[in-house]
Formats: C-alpha cells, structure tokens, sequence
C-alpha cells in the first residue's frame, strides 16, 4: 500500500483501455484503496470524480477531443481526506455533532436528522467493509456516539458516505456489515476505549 495516490482523470484512463464495466470497476477499486492516508481523484468534472464508470460509460469521443486546460480539472474536495483508519479517532478529537466533525474533513454533508447535528459523536475511523444503501459507494465515515438507557450502555453508529455525502442511522445496513466494520476499525479493542464519556 502507498501513503498518497493522486487518480487523473480516470475516465480517460478507462477510455484509454476500453474496459468492459466490471473490469473497469475493479480497476478503479483497486486504485481506490491502495492509499493509507490521501486519495485524490482529479476529473474534469464532478460526474467524471465520483462516479468514473457513469462517465466513462457516457464518454463521448468526438466531444471530448478539443484540449483540456488544467484550469478546467475539478477536484473534488471528498476524495482529498487525510484518514488514519488505523488509529481511530486519532483525526478529530473530541465528541461533538457529525455535522461539524465532517467539517473538520472539508466535508459539507446533508442530514435532516437532528440526532447528527446534536453534540455526543466521535469519530471511529473510514470503513470499506459496508456500502452505501443509496449509492453503493463502499467508503464510508463511520461515527459512534454515547448512549445510555437505564443504566444500560450502548454506542451507536451513524455512517456518512464518501459518495453522496449524506449521514444515516446504522438501522438502514444490515446487522452483519456492522460487525464487520467494527472488526476493520476496533483492531479487537472495545469501542469504550475511543469513548470520552466512557473514560470519564
């Protein structure tokens, strides 16, 4: 694996190898989760950053043959992160909303859910194990709060899709995804360990 990995325009590379789509999405997996701590993906536009099979698929030749100035690159500031999944919480310190933990990333997420904009989350680490209900996009930012009800102690978890940008409730993905993200980003610790509330 490698610290950085910078992607240029990946629908031209898979124009470049006239890939069929699966060999094109596994090309761009691997690319994808090659980097342990930047992964930048520069594309001339938003589609062709996030969704480079979509682009590539709609990619029309004839179009695309005038010049292309470095000015007219877009990056798209999601894919430009610096996430250490290897010491969970070691990034943001602190528990507060999701909402403002996403802006110590550079993210502008969209929730309509007041429990995220309510200060209580942490942040555990970037899981590639579970993928987004609405995007299928497989980065997401998983967040656990403190939560306790009749002396009983639990800490749910809310993801934020590096795809769509959207935050939601871990009720939506299935209960064995959640075990497997917290086997990728607990490393056999107990999620208490990362929990201020818990170490209080």
């Amino acid at each position: 694996d490698l610290d950085v990995v910078i992607i240029l325009n990946p629908g031209e590379i898979l124009n470049e190898l006239l890939y069929e789509n699966s060999k094109a999405a596994r090309l761009m997996y691997v690319l994808a989760t090659r980097p342990t701590q930047h992964l930048h993906i520069i594309g001339r536009n938003s589609v062709e950053s996030k969704r480079p099979i979509d682009f590539y698929n709609n990619l029309d030749l004839q179009a695309e043959e005038a010049s292309i100035s470095i000015g007219d690159l877009e990056v798209e500031i999601s894919e430009t992160v610096s996430l250490e999944t290897s010491n969970p919480g070691s990034i943001v310190a602190g528990e507060t909303s999701i909402v403002k933990l996403c802006k110590g990333f550079n993210l502008e997420i969209n929730t309509s859910d007041e429990q995220f904009l309510a200060d209580g989350w942490f942040y555990l680490g970037l899981s590639q194990n579970i993928r987004c209900v609405s995007c299928n996009f497989k980065q997401q930012q998983v967040f656990r709060t403190h939560l306790e009800v009749d002396g009983i102690v639990s800490h749910p978890w809310a993801f934020v899709c590096l795809g769509c940008l959207v935050a939601r409730k871990s009720s939506v993905y299935p209960r064995e995804g959640l075990a497997l993200v917290d086997s990728e980003l607990l490393n056999d610790s107990k999620v208490e360990l990362f929990c201020e509330t818990c170490q209080q």
